[in-house]
């Protein structure tokens, strides 16, 4: 079993109350397989939203693999969810990565229809 697999297995042994401990704990190199099941974590729905955040925090530590941009898309689709908490922290989590002046653009557009959407809705 590789590295990645026994922290996968080790964590799914866990309690959700110890998963949200352990991600807050994670002090350990990420490779593709752990920010994949990482990112897979932040984004489904019905996890806690406690422990989507965490996970975001670890994937966010993680700066230069070769599938940022897929880390990047997939905070932008969180930060168009209805979730102020999840949106929130996965700007953050974007904060601590690289971007540049095209994700700048379209983070901004994000925040811009995000307010008209709601301003209409209001």
């Amino acid at each position: 079993m590789c590295r990645s697999e026994k922290i996968i297995s080790d964590y799914l042994a866990l309690s959700s109350k110890e998963q949200i401990a352990y991600l807050r704990s994670f002090n350990q190199n990420l490779d593709a397989e752990l920010c994949d099941f990482f990112l897979c974590i932040a984004l489904d729905k019905t996890q806690e939203a406690s422990l989507r955040k965490e996970a975001m925090n670890v994937i966010s530590l993680f700066k230069g693999h070769s599938n940022d941009n897929a880390t990047k898309k997939a905070f932008y689709h969180l930060i168009r969810t209805p979730n102020a908490d999840i949106q929130i922290h996965a700007i953050g989590a974007l904060g601590l990565m690289y971007i540049d002046e095209n994700d700048l653009r379209y983070i901004t557009h994000l925040a811009q229809h995000s307010t008209a959407q709601h301003s209409t809705a209001q």
